[in-house]
């Protein structure tokens, strides 16, 4: 057997703990259960019908069996008071009990009801009469007087109680045919046995009434522990963007289950916050305890070289190494800076609205007086009214590195291609594009990286290594990783590319506001 592919059991895992898959998970659950029982509650309520039917059918016959002496002997007929002290005896705790006869000269035709246990009026006895009459109860009596398949009946008596008619047990003599009929209350029968939906039991009714309710309180559980992860995540970004609704969580929550986690998470913002302006207090603190004795150095290189005679070509060249050096470690300075600064802003990027279309305007505008006395042009394609949430700094960076690279490349006489447009589904894309040398396709993902500076003059090396080829003050291989670095703190993308016709394009999409 082959073994499972890497990450198989960690993607089941997340799947398992996936907070959808388990609401999905349990609403599968709670729509088969019921559909699952109902077959076999309702197999249940059918034989417990019938085994509460064949019992008051025995009942019924029963009671038919301690008339029937009366009714051989004649005494119904003779002593009336007799059968009606005897049925008494039978009735009672729901159970109804009716004695009626047809005299053997009508072989078809009406019943007189001769006795009634527990006693009613003569009026109530002749309208359930009707009512039996109608239901067709006497019908299956006639002819033979013989009843051989019995079937509960439910009907309303006079009073508008409904009940069930359970036994009919007919009793021939000479002198005709004596019936014995047992009734019960409706509420003493299962909802089977009355020829209605199991659905419709009270039983049955109760339970889905607890169940719905169980599901609604469960739904609502999920439902608020979801919707409280989303709140959390919307207090997120307004913290962290600081536009809207600024506060804390502590202050913005409103479940106090998460008092806890809301105070945490106020102090991890507090801490992030602190710590990115510790880095920038940082870096402005080394950059100015080193800029300083750089400064005097450089400032001291002035009169060595004037006083230094003609005839000392060594010493000249120590003092031109010593100002390079100079020079050099001052550019790594700021360059330290910035890219302390660059973290600073990753911890607690700012989001401001700003209109990036007249910010790209307006540093195009300032290098193309710089670039004109090298002959080289730089043509807009700008796209007004596009703005993005960042920060000033941030996206001056972006540009002005982007800038610094296509004019760093870019032939005499060729041109710069500066476009800003709006692309669906609200996002802007910026792209710089020149007319130099371009970079190998192995290397267009590399040239993000920090410290790697691919130039004309050799292959892209780190510094310091054995290989690497001495460089200028200014290119470090920091530009674009500081660009890309402020270009994903804003929530964008970009990508280089090679141009068709050779040139490199840099092509950046931004979130528009």
């Amino acid at each position: 057997m082959p073994s499972p592919p890497p990450g198989k059991f960690a993607r089941i895992a997340q799947v398992w703990h996936s907070f959808g898959f388990k609401f999905g998970l349990l609403l599968v659950i709670f729509l088969t259960l019921p559909v699952l029982l109902f077959v076999p509650f309702r197999n249940a309520d059918q034989e417990r019908s019938q085994i509460l039917i064949g019992s008051v059918r025995d009942q019924g016959r029963l009671i038919a069996e301690g008339v029937r002496p009366l009714i051989l002997r004649g005494d119904a007929i003779k002593n009336p008071a007799a059968l009606s002290e005897s049925l008494a005896r039978f009735a009672g705790r729901g159970i109804n009990v009716r004695i009626l006869f047809r005299p053997a000269a009508e072989k078809t035709g009406s019943f007189f009801l001769v006795s009634a246990a527990p006693t009613v009026n003569n009026e109530y006895l002749e309208t359930e009469r009707t009512e039996l009459t109608r239901l067709g109860v006497f019908e299956r009596l006639d002819e033979s007087c013989q009843l051989d398949n019995q079937a509960a009946t439910r009907y309303t008596n006079p009073n508008g109680e409904d009940e069930v008619l359970t036994s009919i047990t007919p009793i021939n003599v000479p002198t005709g045919c004596w019936v014995v009929l047992t009734a019960h209350r409706k509420e003493n029968f299962p909802i089977f046995a009355l020829n209605e939906p199991f659905w419709k039991s009270p039983p049955l009714a109760a339970a889905l009434v607890i169940y719905a309710l169980m599901a609604v309180v469960i739904a609502s559980l999920f439902g608020g522990i979801w919707g409280s992860l989303r709140l959390f995540r919307a207090l997120a970004r307004e913290i962290r963007t600081g536009v809207d609704a600024p506060g804390t969580f502590e202050d913005r929550n409103a479940i106090p289950e998460l008092q806890s986690v809301a105070s945490e998470f106020d102090h991890m913002v507090h801490a992030l916050r602190s710590s990115s302006g510790r880095i920038r207090q940082a870096a402005e603190e080394n950059a100015h305890a080193l800029k300083a004795p750089l400064a005097v150095i450089s400032q001291s290189i002035e009169p060595l070289r004037k006083a230094m005679p003609p005839d000392e070509p060594r010493a000249a060249r120590a003092l031109d190494l010593i100002g390079r050096s100079v020079d050099r470690l001052d550019a790594l300075v700021s360059a330290a800076r910035r890219m302390d600064e660059t973290n600073a802003e990753l911890v607690d990027p700012p989001r401001n609205r700003i209109d990036l279309s007249r910010l790209t305007s307006r540093m195009s505008a300032s290098y193309r007086l710089s670039l004109a006395e090298r002959n080289i042009q730089i043509a807009e394609q700008i796209e007004s009214g596009l703005a993005v949430l960042g920060g000033q700094e941030l996206l001056e960076t972006v540009i002005e590195n982007l800038l610094d690279n296509a004019s760093g490349f870019a032939p005499v006489g060729s041109e710069i291609e500066v476009s800003l447009q709006r692309l669906p589904g609200r996002a802007a894309r910026l792209a710089i594009e020149d007319r130099g040398p371009g970079v190998k396709d192995h290397d267009l993902e590399r040239i993000f990286q920090r410290y790697v500076s691919i130039r004309q003059n050799g292959p892209a090396q780190a510094p310091g290594s054995a290989n690497a080829p001495k460089q200028t003050a200014s290119h470090f291989g920091i530009g674009l990783w500081i660009v890309r670095r402020n270009v994903e703190a804003m929530g964008g993308t970009i990508v280089a590319r090679n141009r068709d016709g050779g040139g490199l394009a840099m092509v950046v999409v931004l979130p528009t506001n």
